[in-house]
């Protein structure tokens, strides 16, 4: 990989997955709103007594609605950020917040093996272990990347082979180490479960 150009997006998040999300998630908002609206609405009518004073109404109705708004905001907000790509040796992860890392300038790297498998579908889509993260961390803060999309696909060879071409520009402790493990995981994706 070129230190300098180009931009390698990392399949993390929900690749496959994401507009079907994203339309479920907006028709679910905009139902909670409604249904918010209304119920503070009746709330409201209910609460005065049902007179001509529409106050209460409009409070309640606006302040349910606006909590729908946020409650719904979050995950909608979550599904279209999540990212993460590579560019030259800087490493971005993209969550609610955008962290980034240049890997030249960085103080450490670790790779763990994730929680363990808690549900039926964990220990059908992957064995013993749960996601396994990245983290790097450096003068700037620390990014985590999880090496597993939110689908519960680990990330294809080609991006686990540019991820341990980049660890060449870090001098690090645990570079060296994250580099191998990530060309093991690439030639056997179980190598970080045991």
């Amino acid at each position: 990989m070129d230190h300098g150009h180009g931009r390698l997006e990392l399949s993390i998040g929900y690749p496959t997955s994401r507009p079907t999300r994203l339309a479920v998630l907006s028709v679910l908002g905009v139902g909670l709103v409604t249904a918010g609206c209304c119920l503070g609405s009746l709330l409201g009518l209910v609460v005065s007594g049902g007179g001509d004073e529409p106050t209460l109404p409009v409070l309640l109705g606006t302040g349910l609605a606006l909590a729908a708004s946020a409650g719904i905001g979050l995950p909608i907000a979550r599904v279209a950020r999540t990212g993460a790509w590579l560019s030259g040796t800087q490493l971005t992860v993209r969550g609610l917040a955008t962290r980034t890392v240049d890997l030249r300038t960085a103080e450490t790297v670790t790779v763990s093996a994730g929680s363990p498998a808690t549900t039926d579908a964990d220990l059908k889509t992957g064995g013993a272990a749960g996601t396994p993260v990245l983290t790097v961390s450096g003068p700037d803060g620390t990014v985590r990347l999880p090496l597993r999309n939110r689908e519960g696909t680990l990330l294809p060879a080609a991006e686990m082979i540019a991820l341990a071409r980049a660890f060449s520009a870090a001098s690090c402790p645990g570079a060296h180490e994250a580099a191998h493990l990530l060309h093991t995981m690439d030639a056997d994706p179980s190598a970080l479960l045991l």
